[in-house]
């Protein structure tokens, strides 16, 4: 780099069009608030702030007003940069300032193509075009600029683009600084840790304060409650007093005005109601707290002894023996970091000031200690334990050491020049492979025991590469440039091998113990669990676009697999069907480590929020359900049901005349040909299901179990409904005209000519098949009855208008309450009979796109088109507990509720997923 450009005043100019603005200004905050690395950049290549990159020219924030022309002050700004940063469109490509700059800029600098710094926000870079993202100034330089891999911050079809944005950020902050880009995703993970810490310690401060005020409540609070108590009893005593002389009449007045008092209670209503919700969660095993995050956390047969590091504490022993509640450190001089067999027997540490231990677990013995001739801020990159504890290696980015747990002198790695050490492991068939994993290159190592030496045998690899645990297979990502492919080779000493290509991987994050099944990373946040033999996508999900997940693991038996699922979840699959067993509500904060115990029963889980936690793996079962085939619903109004008992939904698909029968928890679904439908309802669950038809084929047709011998129950088709014993059913807009039915005989009990049109929003059937409400054009609601003619108009908010606004209705299980909700988060409770309105709530920002009654009917589910659920106590209309129902998107809209007869299995819908989660 030029001298002059090292004393530029500015680091880095924008230059941008006008139409892109935003990720302008967004880029632009985000790197002069960009804590960079300081001891990993060069002096040379160091911005002008000592701790961040700026200051960043952009002309909306930095151009001074002047008399003189603005093109004076920007060639200035172009001067005194060190870097350009161009955001690439094809309205930048038609900019006649960004070319003029871009001119500029290099000859002001010698024409160093090094100093510029394109980066693709939209557009084709190989187009010269309408569509062409480069301005002519980048175009002449041809190949120079585009054989290059530019930063980019267009999304992918599966990304938001916050996600995009930040991934162009890591490339771009990586160019600019001559940093890896794992160097720059490591860095932004340590640094969000320690803004977490840090703003952990002020809450610690402020928890201090609000503990006082807590205090004072509580204070007020009880003389509050004994004077209630006091009131209480005086009234008691008044009403024993007055009872002979005023008559009962007075008593139970009395007696009701206490039970109101005591009713008024929001508070303890709230508790009560999340101590039962909440209560659905499956409890914990252990929970072990921590100063600070737990980092990593492993158990021995049982868990009778288990293993945690902190951050602060270092190496710590939990044992069974003193119920886990004082945490030991394995030894004096146990350091941060540790790797343990697979029976978590032996444990290796780091020692201080530079030394590895090996421990004997059960007993707490030193089994060997080796002192470490390491120069001064030298660290080790890697420390691990061969499966059987007999094997110990360490490394730094230099040299590679193994050494025998029974006092085999440590034999040293030979590598090639240039080899930089990343990471340990240990594997094969025997367990006596090792492999050395560099930045770009791996070596593989087979380690023999002769007498008192070690014997090494060393095999270099053409890429990075990962070493199953149980087997010897190694999977090879190939050459650098060729993203998403990679090779398996089935024997360490095999050359070649069986082509894989995983689109977007950029390497392997976890192998299972036979090397058959495989997590991919696919970049920051995102995994993709693969079946190796088959190349089949198992789980692809996107937990975090801030950071890089690593918190996962495959039990031994390699027929589970447990991974961070984000928002403080653990997702845990069965091998080799991918069958997801469920989801646990973990850490409040990041999951930092998941383990399985040696026998697969239970699942160990460390966070940021300094706990270590033991579940069992029983217990993670039907938590969360399956994903539902989306294209098998057409997303309407009466598509999709789920059976009173849970256990199946069926879904219709109108384009393709075919109904998808799904088992709720196996994920197995049963396709069944089904003209014409267009509607479907699953009934009580005993085994059928019903569906509504229209064309040559019109009716409604019973079907039995897996979709076999459907039966014509009604000649006509619309909107389905069914009472709960499927004794009456609804076909809502026979010939325009919604009627009643015998859902037995098909013959027609009552018709209702007057009411003309289908309904464009649904109708629902109270489940006693009594009344049956329909939802007209503009928000007109009808209530009708099956026993007299009898057509009952609702009164409805004046803000419902537009027959398109998201709309929602459900009737209590006892027949006697309906709850409709309305666009700008309105929710009503009617009374069935004569349509008094009960309660009016506000419910959501939104749309209120589902209901659905609960508990007997004590309370009411709604669900907000953004993924909110509220549950409300119909009795008073208090909402008494909030919920986030999805993994809300950038735009998230969730527009479907369905429930079982218990309510705790829900079908929801947003812009990517369909599925039944459990409440919990």
């Amino acid at each position: 780099m030029p001298a002059d450009t090292m004393s530029c005043q500015y680091f880095a100019f924008i230059s941008y069009s006008r139409r892109d603005s935003r990720v302008a200004a967004w880029l632009q905050k985000r790197l002069e608030w960009f804590r960079f690395p300081v001891k990993l950049v060069p002096v040379e290549r160091r911005p002008p702030h000592e701790r961040y990159v700026r200051p960043i020219y952009r002309d909306k924030t930095n151009l001074e007003v002047t008399d003189e022309h603005y093109w004076k002050n920007i060639r200035w700004a172009l001067e005194e940069s060190r870097y350009l940063i161009v955001l690439c469109s094809p309205h930048a490509a038609g900019s006649e300032p960004v070319d003029m700059e871009v001119r500029h800029f290099l000859e002001t600098h010698g024409g160093d193509t090094s100093l510029l710094a394109p980066v693709i926000v939209s557009g084709n870079v190989m187009s010269a075009g309408a569509d062409g993202a480069l301005c002519p100034a980048l175009r002449a330089l041809g190949g120079t600029l585009t054989d290059r891999n530019l930063p980019t911050m267009v999304a992918d079809a599966a990304g938001t683009e916050q996600a995009a944005w930040e991934d162009g950020f890591v490339s771009l902050i990586a160019y600019l600084l001559r940093l890896e880009r794992t160097a720059v995703g490591d860095h932004i993970q340590r640094e969000t840790r320690r803004q977490a810490a840090v703003l952990r310690r002020w809450l610690v401060a402020v928890g201090v304060l609000a503990v006082c005020a807590v205090g004072a409540g509580v204070v007020a609070l009880k003389q509050r409650s004994m004077a209630l108590a006091n009131e209480q009893k005086a009234l008691v005593l008044l009403s024993e007093t007055l009872v002979s002389s005023a008559g009962s009449s007075l008593l139970q007045g009395l007696a009701g005005r206490a039970r109101s008092q005591l009713d008024a209670c929001p508070e303890g209503l709230r508790f009560a109601e999340w101590r039962r919700v909440a209560g659905q969660v499956p409890r914990t095993e252990l929970r072990l707290e921590h100063a600070w995050w737990c980092q990593r956390v492993a158990g021995d047969a049982g868990c009778e002894n288990v293993i945690t590091e902190s951050r602060d504490d270092g190496v710590l022993l939990w044992t069974k023996k003193n119920r886990y509640k004082e945490a030991a450190l394995l030894s004096a001089e146990a350091g941060p970091g540790f790797a343990a067999d697979a029976a978590c027997a032996r444990v290796l540490t780091l020692a201080k000031p530079a030394a590895v231990v090996l421990h004997e677990v059960a007993t707490r013995r030193v089994l060997r200690r080796i002192a470490l001739d390491l120069p001064e801020e030298t660290r080790l990159m890697s420390l691990v334990l061969s499966a059987d504890g007999r094997l110990l290696a360490w490394a730094t980015e230099d040299e590679v050491h193994v050494a025998a747990a029974d006092g085999a002198d440590a034999a040293v790695v030979s590598r090639r020049p240039g080899f930089k050490v990343r990471e340990l492991s240990f594997g094969g068939a025997r367990g006596r492979w090792l492999m050395v994993r560099g930045g770009e290159a791996s070596e593989l190592v087979m380690v023999e025991e002769e007498s008192a030496a070690l014997k090494l045998k060393s095999k270099p690899l053409a890429g990075r590469a990962w070493l199953a645990a149980g087997a010897d297979r190694v999977v090879v990502a190939a050459a650098q440039g060729a993203e998403g492919k990679f090779f398996v080779q089935d024997g360490p000493g095999a050359d070649g091998g069986r082509s894989l290509e995983v689109a977007g991987a950029y390497g392997v994050s976890a192998l299972s113990p036979k090397g058959d099944f495989a997590a991919f990373s696919l970049g920051p946040g995102k995994l993709a669990l693969l079946n190796v033999d088959k190349g089949q996508v198992l789980v692809q999900n996107t937990i975090s676009t801030t950071r890089t997940n690593d918190a996962m693991a495959f039990s031994q038996a390699g027929d589970l697999f447990g991974y961070d699922k984000g928002g403080g979840r653990v997702e845990v699959v069965k091998l080799p069907g991918g069958e997801r067993l469920g989801t646990i509500w973990t850490h409040e904060t990041v999951i930092n480590a998941v383990a399985f115990s040696p026998d697969g029963r239970r699942l160990l889980t460390g966070g940021d929020d300094g706990l270590a936690l033991m579940w069992p793996v029983e217990a993670v079962r039907n938590d969360e359900a399956i994903a539902l085939p989306k294209d098998a619903c057409d997303m309407q109004t009466g598509s999709l049901d789920l059976s009173q008992d849970g256990a199946r939904a069926v879904l219709c698909d109108d384009e393709h005349g075919t109904v998808t029968v799904c088992d709720v928890m196996s994920g197995r679904c049963t396709t069944v040909p089904c003209a014409g439908v267009k509607a479907v309802q699953a009934g009580n669950g005993t085994g059928g299901f019903w569906a509504a038809c229209d064309g040559a084929k019109a009716g409604v047709f019973r079907f039995g179990a897996e979709g076999r011998t459907p039966v014509r129950v009604i000649d006509g088709s619309g909107f389905l409904c069914l009472s709960a014993d499927e004794g009456t059913a609804s076909c809502v807009s026979r010939g325009g005209h919604p009627a009643f039915f015998d859902a037995t005989s098909g013959a027609m009990i009552r018709e209702y000519a007057e009411i003309e049109g289908a309904p464009p929003h649904g109708a629902v059937m109270s489940p006693d098949g009594e009344h049956l409400v329909v939802n007209l054009d503009y928000a007109d609601i009808r209530v009708l009855r099956r026993s007299q003619h009898s057509v009952l108009k609702l009164a409805l908010p004046s803000t419902v208008r537009n027959p398109g606004m998201a709309f929602s209705m459900a009737v209590s299980q006892d027949s006697t309450m309906l709850a409709a909700g309305f666009a700008f988060g309105e929710l009503w409770i009617f009374r069935l009979s004569d349509g008094a309105v009960l309660h009016k709530l506000k419910a959501s920002d939104f749309h209120v796109s589902g209901v659905c009654f609960a508990d007997e009917d004590r309370r009411l589910i709604s669900l907000g088109s953004a993924g909110n659920l509220n549950f409300w106590d119909t009795r008073t209309g208090r909402g008494v507990l909030s919920e986030i129902a999805t993994e809300a998107n950038e735009d998230p809209w969730v527009c479907y509720l369905r429930a079982d007869k218990s309510r705790r299995l829900l079908v929801t819908l947003d812009g990517t997923d369909l599925r039944v989660i459990r409440l919990r």
